[in-house]
């Protein structure tokens, strides 16, 4: 208890940009959200969808630099000035997902992935189409399918 104090006072005793980058409390729900965005992206990726289980999962929120965003993001050069100018907050939310499911041989492997999604202003819904795995959007994972297949 004496630790979580002195925690709390050296939060208290630091300005407030730098306590809000170091602890971001993500709105009530985010994690909750960002592991089920993430498991019903990954299910649509698996071979045996049905044989998927979750062991473990965990989601944090953490605050991204503007040009971090832009590096991954589609908006035009006058739209990130824009978004400068009024001041956008990014927001990375990174879900690990620890689970069980059976391979194309039908032998259960445990696996895990790391599920990716950026975005400006509040974490309202988070579609699984929007979430990347292990750093790949659903339409490149299918896009690569469909590569594979036509081989």
């Amino acid at each position: 208890m004496d630790r979580l104090k002195c925690l709390i006072a050296l939060v208290v005793a630091m300005n407030v940009p730098t306590a809000a980058l170091a602890f971001t409390f993500p709105e009530p729900g985010t994690s909750d959200r960002m592991i089920a965005a993430c498991e019903i992206s990954l299910k649509k990726r698996l071979l045996d969808p049905s044989s998927y289980r979750r062991i473990d999962a965990m989601a944090e929120v953490e605050p991204i630099s503007l040009d971090d965003y832009f590096k991954r993001s589609n908006h035009t050069q006058a739209t990130q000035e824009l978004m400068r100018r009024v001041g956008s907050n990014a927001s990375r939310v990174t879900a690990i997902l620890d689970y069980n499911a059976k391979t194309a041989a039908g032998l259960t492997t445990r696996n895990a992935v790391k599920c990716t999604y950026e975005t400006t202003g509040e974490i309202g819904e988070i579609s699984e189409h929007a979430v990347e795995i292990d750093g790949k959007s659903f339409t490149s994972w299918l896009l690569d399918q469909a590569s594979r297949s036509s081989r």
